[in-house]
């Protein structure tokens, strides 16, 4: 199914028949974000992928809090899977920030809400920078490790010690108003792809496998916005 909404083309797929629609998966102002970006629904949180907007980690809590985020928090093995999987399908693999640092107690990893790291093994260990003392904010690497980087590119100290580029693409995670009608219910999961032209290359349009299997609450529903006029090919 396919709608045309001031200018842009909205795809719809769905393998259960529910009513879902951007706007009830994440927030309408995240939508009109400047940049390639891809949007992906799961469970109870709308994760927002700003794949070409490199920033230092400040600038990307900031962006991430504007819409009423944060950056993405991965606390189990099974989310952090999903947002590796997720990074890895963008055709060029690339560290990400996610909301983790230790910028208040050197050495104590927290979360952006403010909850402790609890370390599962998926700390780069021996990158030279972890509790460090110059690297205090973490990205998610390609290989699916959390890496800390530094957390701004100013400072002659930084610039020595960081061993990478302080500016990097970054997730945002919103939470989803169950309550809103038409939004999918926990176990569905949606797949928002958004591409933007004007990057120096075609847009950005990541599409996500629709479950043919059956139409049951486990089944993913694709939808694709791309801006009329890029040149953009989506294959199912």
């Amino acid at each position: 199914m396919m709608f045309a909404i001031g200018g842009v083309f909205l795809f719809v797929w769905s393998a259960s028949g529910a009513n879902l629609t951007v706007d009830d998966a994440c927030p309408p102002d995240a939508l009109t974000v400047v940049g390639s970006k891809y949007f992906r629904v799961r469970g109870d949180y709308c994760f927002l992928f700003m794949t070409y907007d490199k920033v230092v980690y400040e600038d990307a809590r900031r962006k991430c809090m504007n819409n009423g985020g944060t950056l993405a928090m991965p606390k189990t093995k099974d989310v952090n899977d999903f947002l590796l999987e997720e990074i890895k399908s963008f055709g060029n693999p690339q560290t990400m920030w996610i909301g983790m640092h230790d910028k208040v107690d050197e050495g104590t990893m927290v979360w952006e809400d403010g909850t402790e790291v609890k370390d599962w093994g998926n700390f780069a260990w021996g990158n030279g920078g972890f509790f460090g003392g110059a690297e205090d904010c973490v990205g998610l690497n390609p290989d699916g490790k959390w890496h800390d980087y530094g957390c701004s590119n100013s400072g002659i100290l930084i610039n020595i010690r960081i061993k990478g580029n302080a500016k990097l693409p970054f997730i945002c995670q919103y939470p989803v108003d169950r309550d809103t009608p038409g939004a999918g219910s926990k176990g569905q999961d949606a797949d928002v792809s958004v591409g933007k032209a004007g990057q120096g290359d075609d847009a950005d349009v990541v599409m996500g496998q629709q479950d043919d299997s059956n139409g049951d609450a486990n089944s993913n529903n694709d939808l694709a916005i791309g801006d009329q006029g890029g040149n953009q090919t989506s294959e199912r």
